[in-house]
């Protein structure tokens, strides 16, 4: 039970920082009508005034708000990160093991007409992909998280510092 109000209290936390970002009160200008008053009753009552609390604090209070939400964000993410990593790698020697013993030799096992399907599913996989990594290279780029930094930096210098902070505390911890 511990541990559960423990995960309820970190996303808390996590949710507090994202809607003290400065853009958060923002986030929604672009979006449908439909969207907008759903959205709106719930910024008006919950993130404004969450927003208001956390521009009246200090730059101590700042710091510490960014550096819990870091930590935080920094665990929920890193946790299941290592999971899907340590999965991801078994998997891949077991396949490696299972080719190398012959189990994934497709002429013993794939009928022709299987083996047209089984290509087919390949190509589609490696486009997929190829797609992923493409999408990745656009928008993941050494000079966009800079500027991303940067800009952060500009609007909130002490929540970004701490939340900076908080990240790399969790991630020696």
């Amino acid at each position: 039970m511990k541990m559960k109000n423990f995960q309820l209290v970190s996303l808390l936390l996590v949710i507090f920082g994202c809607c003290c970002s400065a853009k958060m009160t923002n986030l929604f200008d672009d979006a449908s009508d439909a969207v907008k008053d759903i959205v709106k009753p719930l910024t008006e009552k919950y993130l404004k005034p969450m927003k208001q609390k956390y521009n009246d604090l200090p730059d101590r209070g700042k710091f510490v708000s960014g550096a819990l939400t870091g930590f935080v964000a920094s665990r929920i993410i890193v946790v299941p990160t290592v999971k899907i990593g340590k999965t991801l790698g078994a998997t891949f020697i077991v396949a490696e093991i299972m080719n190398s013993a012959g189990f994934l030799d497709d002429r013993k096992y794939v009928s022709e007409d299987q083996q047209v399907f089984f290509n087919r599913a390949k190509q589609q996989f490696v486009e997929k992909v190829n797609a992923g990594r493409i999408i990745i290279r656009e928008n993941i780029s050494i000079n966009k998280l800079r500027s991303s930094f940067a800009n952060a930096m500009e609007q909130d210098k002490m929540t970004t510092v701490g939340l900076t902070s908080g990240a790399v505390a969790a991630l020696i911890l």
